[in-house]
């Protein structure tokens, strides 16, 4: 009956070292992701990297360019005992995440990750771009506002999409 009752609550088939679950164990370098379209989008901004963080079964990293003009924020959950596995941990997470956003238009994403959802606030210039994206146990938060003088929606999007697609193709589950 214990037994059962721990299985139950504590299912070892969610943890990373199942056969066959494949979980990142590291995140990439959020700075190094973005340094290249950061420099070709806000020449005149620097990186602001946030210390990178543990917190139980969870580590954060991530940087920005300017208060608001370009972030990259990653979560990678992991397997905590009478918990659950890093994967279930991230798509609540990304549940959570995409339920809560407000925005003019909300689209999935196909081809980025596992899943990812666009959202832009503004209907005829991109005034905010936001990509929430999931790759097995990591979420991926990217803002992106585009620059003055980008007046065009569809081109913001392509510019965001271009991003976030790097972002998740350097999460690397093993």
């Amino acid at each position: 009956m214990f037994a059962l009752l721990f299985v139950k609550m504590d299912p070892l088939w969610h943890h990373d070292g199942w056969p066959g679950r494949k979980e990142a164990d590291r995140l990439p370098d959020a700075c190094a992701v973005f340094a290249a379209p950061a420099r070709q989008l806000f020449p005149k901004l620097a990186a602001q990297p946030s210390p990178a963080a543990t917190t139980g079964d969870i580590r954060e990293n991530d940087c920005e360019w300017g208060s608001s003009s370009l972030s990259l924020h990653y979560t990678l959950f992991r397997y905590a005992l009478g918990q659950d596995g890093g994967i279930e941990h991230a798509k609540r997470s990304y549940r959570e995440q995409t339920a809560q956003t407000t925005a003019d238009t909300k689209t999935p994403l196909h081809g980025i990750g596992d899943r990812a959802l666009l959202t832009v606030s503004g209907t005829v210039r991109a005034r905010q771009i936001q990509i929430t994206a999931r790759k097995s146990n990591v979420v991926a938060w990217i803002v992106y506002t585009p620059p003055a003088g980008e007046d065009a929606k569809d081109a913001a999007v392509a510019t965001a999409e271009r991003m976030a697609r790097e972002a998740l193709g350097v999460v690397a589950p093993r």
